[in-house]
């Protein structure tokens, strides 16, 4: 509360949660605390929840594949339900790779099902208000740099260069 976040994207659906929110899928105010709680969605793999969260997965073993089938599944399944879909994404994973194609594919994947792209504060505003869309006009302000941040998603692959391209 000192610090004035607006919420915190720490806890897991069913895993990491506040007394009272154990199956909570939408964010939810933390009890005597001015934040919310944004959950992580978690998928069940062998009896387990797990959160949908690249760096996880990948530390697991999981190839980028049966990534792709996860949340494609995951999208699916919160779509039919009404209920949001919270993944973790970082740019050490889904940022390199075949965990980047992956992401690439799910995105169009996503878009071709009409789903809404929010960030976490999005989330909360739409929780507080009632309101599945976003007021016209609303600036996005990256928290970390400042820059306006409102413009349309977009992935550039940058390659790196080869040892001897490095070496001249």
């Amino acid at each position: 509360d000192e610090i004035g976040i607006e919420y915190n994207a720490g806890f897991q659906e069913g895993v990491i949660y506040t007394t009272g929110h154990e199956g909570d899928i939408w964010p939810y105010q933390v009890d005597g605390h001015n934040f919310y709680a944004v959950p992580i969605s978690t998928v069940e793999i062998s009896g387990e929840l797990l959160p949908l969260y690249d760096r996880y997965m990948y530390e697991r073993g999981l190839s980028s594949t049966e990534w792709y089938e996860m949340l494609v599944d995951q999208l699916d399944e919160s779509a039919a339900n009404g209920e949001p879909m919270v993944v973790l994404l970082t740019i050490s994973v889904s940022g390199t790779d075949s965990y980047l194609d992956t992401l690439e594919q799910f995105l169009d994947y996503a878009e071709s099902n009409n789903a809404i792209f929010v960030n976490g504060g999005d989330l909360v505003t739409i929780v507080k208000t009632g309101k599945l869309t976003l007021s016209e006009g609303r600036q996005y302000q990256c928290t970390t740099c400042g820059q306006d941040g409102s413009s349309d998603i977009s992935i550039t692959r940058v390659d790196e260069p080869e040892q001897s391209e490095v070496a001249e």
